[in-house]
């Protein structure tokens, strides 16, 4: 999903006429500089939401090829900032033991991928973010943005009620379903 449509949807909740009539208008629509910082304010915002999401309730996860240097996996060498690294496998796609590092990781073996957590990049209006619709739908993302620029914007009981929204939506993803709990027997 991208970046405008997070942003779309939320000025159409916020109800920023300009801002919603600027993003629908496409590459050839004209708009002033109130309508242009508006449409910036929500995206730096929306980089806000998806980072602490990220960060804390549904992380972006990255599988990616990886080199080993003398041994050696550098985070620097990774794409994106690694938050915390899930596995490593082989070239046949074998978990392999690993050692972790301020640095790096050392792998026990021949590395040829890494999975990791990851924070993104600040993102632009036409960006992809990294979630997708199984992850956490753009209308979960278009609630939380909502509130962080009614937040911004001075309008609390509006912020109150979209971060209400949010909350439940990322507890509807975030939370395991169909948990089984063995039963307890008693003698």
């Amino acid at each position: 999903m991208k970046v405008k449509e997070i942003v779309l949807a939320a000025a159409t909740l916020t109800g920023s006429e300009k801002v919603t009539a600027y993003l629908e208008g496409g590459e050839g629509a004209q708009a002033d500089g109130e309508t242009l910082a508006a449409a910036d304010k929500f995206v730096r915002l929306c980089n806000i939401v998806i980072g602490e999401l990220a960060g804390s309730y549904i992380p972006m996860v990255r599988t990616e090829r990886v080199t080993a240097v003398n041994g050696r996996i550098y985070f620097t060498s990774l794409s994106m900032r690694a938050l915390k690294i899930r596995a490593v496998y082989d070239a046949s796609g074998k978990t392999l033991f690993y050692t972790l590092h301020p640095e790096y990781i050392e792998p026990g073996g021949s590395a040829a991928q890494a999975e990791y957590e990851y924070l993104p990049d600040n993102l632009g209006l036409t960006d992809e973010t990294g979630y997708t619709e199984k992850d956490i739908t753009a209308g979960v993302l278009s609630y939380g943005l909502a509130a962080e620029y009614c937040l911004a914007e001075g309008r609390f009981e509006e912020a109150v009620l979209w971060r209400k929204r949010y909350s439940e939506g990322v507890m509807s993803f975030a939370l395991p379903r169909g948990g089984v709990i063995k039963s307890r027997c008693f003698i």
